[in-house]
């Protein structure tokens, strides 16, 4: 349990496996609360990522500790997003980067890669309605990763949705400047869906 786990950490603060278990269990509470409690949430996200920051800095090279900080870091940027829009921009700015410097390691990590598009596109969302250019440029390094994704993975259903999105999400910041360049993104991810529905038909 929870308790459990935090009396452990308590006993040996730098035992690293009492402190990554207890980091995984306050993600599974934070995600069961996220839709009922956004406070309850966040605080569980919020000792989650300082548990993690305790294992990066025992640890920091360990890059199974370091993308864990990234979901963290994540994490809180969303539960932030409605609320303190710079909070969560420090969030998903230093997710981003935590994940560039794994791809940079390990650049044929697809976890790795994946991750460092989810960032890139929370910077995006953030950044859409108050920056418009800088949004573009963080939604197309996403797709970039996405494309090659799925180059490497054509048919990994969760690559080609992330596709469709990221395709969406480059249209819906052209349409107003490139008709032509936004109805081929928005084409291109109706195409990722069909496909998508090709491989699982059942999964309407």
């Amino acid at each position: 349990s929870l308790a459990a786990r935090r009396r452990l950490v308590s006993l040996e603060p730098e035992n690293l496996q009492f402190l990554r278990d207890l980091s995984n269990s306050l993600d599974h509470v934070g995600n069961l609360l996220s839709s009922t409690d956004a406070a309850a949430a966040r605080r569980c996200f919020e000792e989650a990522l300082a548990a993690r920051r305790r294992l990066v800095a025992l640890e920091p090279e360990n890059l199974e500790f370091l993308r864990g900080l990234s979901i963290s870091l994540g994490h809180v940027g969303n539960l932030l997003e409605s609320t303190d829009a710079a909070a969560a921009r420090r969030c998903f700015d230093e997710s981003m980067e935590t994940s560039r410097r794994l791809v940079s390691l390990e650049p044929e990590n697809l976890e790795f890669l994946r991750d460092l598009s989810i960032s890139l596109g929370n910077v995006g969302n953030l950044l859409k309605s108050t920056d418009a250019a800088a949004a573009r440029r963080c939604f197309e390094e996403s797709l970039a990763a996405r494309r090659r994704l799925v180059s490497l993975e054509p048919e990994n259903l969760e690559f080609l949705r992330d596709l469709s999105i990221s395709l969406g999400n480059v249209g819906n910041l052209l349409k107003s400047t490139d008709a032509a360049a936004a109805r081929r993104c928005f084409e291109e991810s109706l195409a990722a869906r069909r496909r998508l529905v090709s491989l699982e038909p059942e999964n309407l």
